[in-house]
């Protein structure tokens, strides 16, 4: 999953370049129009986040220029260049989803303007990351369910949907619901511990009968069987002695 991300000032970004990076979408930091057009039309991604206030490279250069001609202090106020970008996208790659991303103060026309031109959603920068991951998770949802419905695993995919896992030379292994539920909450939780309860209240919808019951490590062992059996692969699974089990990132 491909997001773009254009902002002629990328350290801005860069802390929601890495928490949808955490998120596992793969992200391409472009800081011109003309970068952010050719990779749009190259990989036609997901979702492009545009900065509102985009400035073309040339109009920067000259305003600083002439600031410090001037003896002024060195500052290029805001322009819109990302509502044309916006508009563009629009036009040339109308699958991908637009998200514009702004300053804290943004007047409530520049909001209007932007979904006039196409926009799917408007963020403000300051945002948390988290709340902003989530406001990208939903959008992806929207626009490519089944893509939010696949996970990685190595050399594996997990298809909720279709409770099935597929190896990357095209071969599928069916599972039961128990098992693909089991992959479900592990694939949500990935890279954290998840106990035997947990795994055990999800994929049955009851609560465990006991902590010696052997069920969840039953589920987990005929899916890991089923991997490498089917598959030839290996499913990054551990078993974090007296907690549970996660599945490694």
């Amino acid at each position: 999953m491909k997001i773009l991300m254009l902002d002629d000032q990328p350290d801005v970004i860069k802390v929601y370049a890495l928490a949808l990076e955490k998120n596992k979408y793969t992200i391409e930091i472009v800081s011109t129009a003309e970068d952010a057009k050719s990779y749009i039309l190259r990989h036609q991604p997901t979702v492009a986040i545009l900065d509102v206030n985009l400035l073309h490279p040339d109009a920067v250069a000259k305003k600083k220029l002439a600031q410090e001609a001037n003896g002024e202090d060195v500052f290029v106020e805001e322009e819109g260049e990302g509502f044309s970008v916006a508009a563009w996208v629009k036009l040339h790659a109308p699958a991908t989803g637009i998200v514009m991303l702004t300053s804290e103060r943004t007047e409530i026309d520049d909001r209007i303007r932007g979904l006039d031109v196409g926009a799917d959603d408007y963020i403000q920068k300051g945002m948390k990351p988290r709340e902003f991951c989530a406001r990208i998770r939903a959008l992806v949802r929207r626009l490519a369910p089944d893509e939010a419905d696949i996970f990685k695993m190595g050399d594996l995919e997990f298809d909720v949907k279709g409770s099935a896992l597929s190896s990357s030379g095209g071969h599928s292994a069916d599972l039961t619901p128990a098992e693909a539920k089991l992959l479900e909450i592990l694939c949500l939780k990935r890279g954290k511990i998840v106990s035997r309860e947990d795994i055990y209240r999800f994929v049955f919808e009851s609560p465990m009968p006991g902590r010696t019951d052997r069920a969840v490590d039953n589920l987990v062992s005929k899916v890991r069987g089923k991997a490498e059996s089917k598959l030839g692969a290996e499913l990054p699974i551990s078993a974090i002695y007296g907690m549970g089990y996660k599945l490694h990132a």
